[in-house]
């Protein structure tokens, strides 16, 4: 990877991290207003049997297709996970936990397909013997992502509501495809697999 490409992959990396911190936030605080700490277990529960259960499906599929594509669509499912929280609100009560654990799941997958995505990705374009020290550097950027998106989606809750947070934010991961487009442009040239290059295996 050239340094010039180097702060590209960082910086989407830790911008979906910091989506990551929404999703660790806004489902929570929705559930909790919603139906108590009962609700919150419930919807992590299902959001954690789903990691579980569909990180298999997401390797396979970022190993078998173009990894540009895995992630659009990661990230897309990402997105849509945190738009259906928003009409949570004005739901009857017993169609609200069906739509925070569907966005639960939906989190879930599109997470696991982008980390296998960004992971094949990074072994592609970083040399062995430079992986180990990039990816503890982007392991720290990618925790920044996550505070910073914990913290400010507890602000934009307070001062916003839970709604416009969720639309606000889905908005937000469906505008990081372009950050993805720039870095595919970037170092599509490269190698043949890199971001936006062909299959593996």
């Amino acid at each position: 990877m050239k340094d010039s490409e180097r702060p590209l992959f960082i910086a989407f990396s830790s911008a979906s991290f910091f989506i990551v911190g929404v999703g660790i936030v806004l489902p929570a605080w929705v559930a909790f207003h919603e139906g108590g700490s009962g609700l919150v277990g419930l919807v992590l529960l299902s959001t954690s049997v789903a990691g579980l259960l569909l990180a298999p499906v997401a390797g396979h599929l970022a190993d078998r297709h173009d990894r540009a594509q895995v992630t659009v669509a990661g990230q897309t499912i990402r997105a849509l996970g945190l738009a259906v929280l928003a009409p949570v609100g004005f739901l009857t009560e017993s169609l609200s936990p069906v739509l925070l654990i569907a966005s639960g799941v939906l989190g879930a997958f599109g997470f696991a397909l982008l980390s296998g995505s960004l992971s094949g990705i990074l072994q592609a374009i970083v040399p062995e013997a430079q992986r180990m020290g990039f990816a503890l550097r982007l392991s720290l950027f990618n925790q920044l992502g996550i505070a910073i998106g914990t913290g400010a989606t507890g602000l934009a809750i307070d001062r916003l509501g839970s709604l416009t947070t969720a639309l606000m934010f889905a908005a937000a991961a469906l505008a990081l495809q372009l950050l993805l487009l720039r870095a595919s442009e970037s170092m599509g040239n490269h190698d043949s697999n890199v971001v936006g290059a062909g299959r593996v295996g």
